[in-house]
């Protein structure tokens, strides 16, 4: 340890030597090459414009000026960095304006001083706070030991460490790593973390503080300290607060209190204290992680959030004898009690508890049994198949399987692979082809968007429609994952070939290869993972792990299922042919299911999708149909010898029913595959379909492998991009005031009604969607929205004629299975009222309802979406003058596009309405302004209607129109050019499209320029 300590100092005093010499360089090199550079003094003025306006001045002139611009910049930038070194040593967070270099210079700085100083204590337990805390009672003679949580936890990622005293990230480095320059790579690790009290770490977090608990990456610990506490990272951590019962402490707040307040919400009646003591110590043991002083649960502070865990199941008698305990007049203030029997009727019974906030949507299917349980059918296998099932299943032991159901529990929490936990499985298998899906839906929509008629507007998503969709995206894993994974794909070598790949939950991928000769050492990232059974021998990487770019990935992979924790995908291509058998109508939708998977992966080449015997898919741009699979053999064969790889295209074969697929020769292995209909060919490889939700794959060597099936509607799915492929489909919009009618009246129902005049005065509380979400009360943003309540306010503001709580549960959380006993409904309501509070009625923003009322929003609270389509339907009746003026008034509620940052999958008509009504509002007001000769007004008008969708080719024309009444000919050119290259920006790089100007715009376009 003596000798690791010098070493650490010895080279912090390098670093700080090399610190001082990179700032000390630039003026040396100034002064001494150089010299002064500022004029003689006085400066004769006379001379020096004289020498100006001759051109004469002296190239040493220049040369001065260039090193005293020199001189100021070096100034400015020790400036800036002694500003930051004394913020760092200070603790206090950076200066707005400061360059990310800068930060990490002043904080290598300030570690290589901590270095030389020696190392402090910094990982040891709490230290004390300077807040005034809470004194809390217990009950009598109910004690439990919380040492245990204090135990270190294995894991493969790194240790815990709780921060005992504030430091910058270098110090901290020092004390714990021993070397103080590792502080940037700890930040890094440790990017996106909760680490306590709701703090999550980011590039400008400058500094540690006490109390939080921070990841020490296993690669930087090379020999952690023994007598650091090293409390495990609680599992609900990074969990969403809106999936989650939470509790914000209030002053005079106790455990014992929460405990017997949240029971009395979930059950309708007051709990005894026998009833309360096991919620009460759960509760205790679920929020050690979020208590300041872990080691006593007597102490909480102010403005502290505890989760609250799920609540036990009220017994029957007492669930009945108070399930009609529910009304409004049996409630009180929620600030200090729950109401009993808000958000659904008190006494439901153990089944309904069960069974509450799961989702509607009978298609989807509960978790899958654990793949070890092998199939009646199968046939005895021998310990070679073993290995292979043990390597495909990879994390779906037994003991795996019960830590995933835990962790389906954990409502909001996302995997690493970026899937919700508490998915269905079919939802789950999903996630990865639910991306390419979500992708291409909304790329169409938006181009459709782009290329309508002035009065025209997209067709309206089909209720089942628009379940599916809610139900992809729910799962769908986040585009940077799918980055990730393509990343890492790209890094094999082109002539390596796995069959299957496994990515587990936690990051894991693994590449399975079908051969049994020797493979080549696995290049970086890639290690090699064979367990030495009979089984394949597989590659093995994290997701996130970066390799030189060695191909371009594997371009025929399709997902086949899930299996415990992990999602299958197999390489076509390796494989050769893959066989489907079950019944007609299932296989058939599984083929179709595969062929959309790789017509709109976000991780795969573009390749081309040649399908035979069905006529489904044809709108998708890399799909052909086909009569002759075995030409496209030909053809790939004659593409071996005359085309450059990187310039083949890979193909896959589907091959339905009536079909008989072609043979797949050797050399064309990694480039062309197929998926066929129909018994297998000895060696095939075979999936075989038990129904719509479950199969097993039968491998070479006569092992099968249980999965659940990508829970997918293919053609579902078909019928929407079909429909989003032709602006023939575009329909009429509706008139204004049949909007604002049916916004703003909540009693209508989603029907139109008729209104003396629509309402244009703001709410009292609105909620403003028509740019980044954000909610205004009484003038002041509100503040402490978690993305979850955020979401269910959007929705309930725009669907004011009121949601049941079976609705709401089903939009939020789309495909995602509530926690037995779960009351997320109902929490996220209450946190919503909770935060919104009461209206100027008295009455809360978020009334309270009484057993299966809709939930519906005080009449106090609107949007601006509300408002800018009341403007609109005032504006229809009016002469054109007002009218102008009435549509004007619409446009000033612009800050961008609807639902900025937001792209939930339910509000797609919604923000399609409006940006149809409010972009063609933009554009009368731009041609009225034009010929009234109010440039000024009409170009105010074409800003504000490309803030919701911009390139809109009509308002482009209106902009040419008007600088050519400016008077500058030169620019309709190039306002043309402009909108041609936003149609380029807004192209969907992976599917290979871009959108063309409409003929009408373009001719409209030539015919201006050809006038000008």
């Amino acid at each position: 340890m003596a000798a690791r300590m010098w070493k650490s100092r010895a080279g912090g005093a390098v670093r700080l030597v090399a610190a001082f010499a990179v700032l000390a360089t630039p003026p040396l090199l100034l002064a001494g090459t150089i010299g002064n550079p500022l004029p003689s003094w006085p400066v004769d003025w006379t001379r020096v414009v004289e020498a100006v306006q001759v051109g004469l001045v002296p190239p040493s002139v220049w040369v001065n000026v260039l090193a005293g611009a020199a001189w100021a910049a070096w100034a400015v930038l020790v400036g800036m960095l002694a500003i930051e070194v004394v913020a760092v040593a200070r603790n206090r967070p950076s200066p707005t304006g400061v360059p990310g270099w800068i930060r990490h210079l002043a904080q290598a700085l300030v570690a290589a001083v901590i270095t030389l100083a020696g190392p402090g204590q910094h990982a040891q337990a709490l230290g004390d706070r300077t807040e005034a805390p809470i004194l809390v009672w217990a009950a009598p003679a109910l004690h439990t030991d919380g040492a245990s949580w204090l135990e270190s936890q294995p894991d493969p990622r790194g240790r815990i460490v709780t921060v005992a005293e504030g430091d910058s990230w270098g110090g901290f480095a020092a004390d714990v790593v021993g070397d103080a320059s590792l502080g940037p790579e700890l930040r890094a690790a440790n990017l996106g973390r909760q680490v306590g009290y709701g703090d999550t770490i980011s590039e400008s977090t400058a500094f540690v503080e006490p109390g939080w608990q921070l990841m020490i990456p296993t690669r930087l610990d090379s020999s952690p300290r023994e007598d650091a506490a090293v409390p495990a990272e609680p599992a609900g951590a990074a969990r969403d607060d809106a999936d989650l019962q939470t509790w914000e402490v209030k002053e005079g707040d106790h455990f014992w209190g929460i405990a017997e307040a949240t029971l009395t919400e979930s059950w309708g009646s007051v709990p005894t204290a026998t009833e309360i003591a096991p919620y009460w110590l759960d509760l205790i043991q679920s929020n050690r992680d979020r208590l300041r002083s872990p080691g006593d649960p007597d102490l909480i502070y102010p403005g502290q959030e505890l989760v609250l865990p799920a609540s036990p199941v009220a017994a029957e008698g007492e669930s009945a004898a108070t399930g009609s305990a529910s009304s409004e007049g049996d409630t009180r203030d929620a600030e200090s009690q729950p109401v009993a029997g808000d958000e659904g009727p008190a006494g439901a019974s153990a089944t309904e508890a069960g069974t509450q906030g799961a989702p509607s949507d009978a298609r989807s299917p509960g978790p899958v049994e654990s793949a070890d349980v092998p199939s009646p059918v199968a046939p005895a296998h021998s310990a070679q198949a073993d290995g292979w099932r043990a390597a495909i299943e990879g994390g779906a032991s037994p003991d795996s399987q019960e830590e995933a159901a835990s962790a389906e529990q954990e409502d909001g929490t996302r995997t690493a692979l970026g899937v919700p936990t508490g998915l269905a499985a079919g939802v789950a298998a999903a996630s990865i082809l639910a991306a390419g899906v979500i992708a291409t839906l909304r790329w169409r929509r938006r181009t459709l968007l782009q290329q309508r008629a002035p009065g025209m507007r997209l067709p309206t998503p089909l209720p089942d429609t628009d379940a599916e969709i809610a139900r992809l995206d729910a799962g769908a894993v986040p585009e940077e994952t799918l980055d990730d994974l393509a990343s890492l794909l790209a890094s094999i070598p082109l002539d390596v070939h796995p069959v299957l790949v496994r990515i587990t939950d936690d990051g894991e991928v693994t590449l399975l290869f079908d051969e049994r000769g020797v493979l080549p050492e696995p290049p970086p990232p890639w290690t090699l993972a064979d367990d030495g059974s009979d089984g394949p021998v597989g590659w093995q990487a994290r997701m996130g792990d970066r390799g030189p770019e060695r191909s371009f990935g594997l371009p025929l992979l399709v997902t086949l299922g899930r299996s415990g924790t992990s999602t299958v995908l197999a390489n076509i291509g390796a494989m050769g042919t893959l066989a489907l058998e079950g019944p007609p109508s299932e296989v058939c939708r599984r083929l179709r299911a595969m062929s959309l998977d790789l017509a709109t992966s976000r991780v795969s080449f573009p390749v081309e999708i040649a399908i035979t015997g069905d006529e489904r898919l044809a709108s998708l741009d890399r799909v052909r149909l086909i009569e002759d699979p075995s030409g496209e053999v030909e053809q790939a064969l004659a593409e071996v010898g005359e085309v450059f790889i990187d310039d083949r295209i890979p193909r896959l074969l589907v091959c339905h029913h009536g079909t008989v697929p072609p043979e797949i020769p050797d050399e064309l292995v990694g480039m062309v595959g197929v998926v066929a209909a129909g018994a297998a060919s000895v060696g095939t490889w075979l999936l075989e379909l038990d129904d719509e939700h479950t199969g097993r794959l039968r491998l070479p060597d006569g092992g099968t492998v249980r999965l659940a099936l990508p829970d997918i509607d293919p053609e579902l799915l078909d019928d929407e991009l079909a429909r989003l492929d032709e602006p023939a489909n575009l329909e009429p919009a509706e008139p204004p005031d049949e909007l604002a009618r049916v916004a703003a009246d909540p009693s209508s129902n989603g029907q139109l009604t008729h209104r003396s005049a629509p309402d244009t005065e703001p709410a009292w509380c609105e909620v403003r969607l028509l740019g980044a979400v954000e909610v205004i009360r009484d003038g002041a943003r509100v503040e402490g929205l978690t993305p979850g309540t955020l979401e269910m306010l959007v929705y309930l503001a725009t669907h004011r004629q009121g949601v049941t709580k079976e609705r709401l549960d089903d939009v939020i959380w789309a495909g995602t299975a509530a926690r037995p006993g779960s009351q997320r409904v109902t929490s996220a309501l209450t946190k919503l009222r909770k935060i919104l509070g009461d209206g100027p009625d008295g009455q809360p923003l978020v009334p309270r309802r009484s057993g299966d009322e809709p939930i519906v929003l005080s009449q106090h609270l609107g949007t601006d979406l509300d408002r800018a389509f009341a403007h609109l339907a005032v504006a229809r009746d009016l002469p054109a003058e007002l009218r102008i003026q009435e549509m004007t008034a619409a446009l000033e509620f612009i800050r961008g596009e609807p639902l900025e940052g937001h792209a939930y999958s339910w509000a797609t008509d919604i923000c399609q309405r409006a940006i149809v009504q409010l972009q063609d509002a933009a554009l009368e007001v731009a041609r009225a302004c034009r010929e009234a000769r109010d440039l000024d007004g009409a170009e105010m008008a074409i800003e504000q209607g490309l803030k919701l969708l911009d390139p809109n080719g009509w308002l482009y024309l209106e902009r040419a129109q008007l600088a050519r009444l400016r008077g500058r000919p030169e620019q309709p050119p190039r306002i043309f050019e402009q909108y041609r290259r936003k149609l380029a920006d807004d192209a969907d790089e992976i599917a290979g499209t871009v959108a063309t100007p409409p003929p009408e715009i373009e001719l409209a376009f030539r015919e201006l320029m050809a006038g000008a």
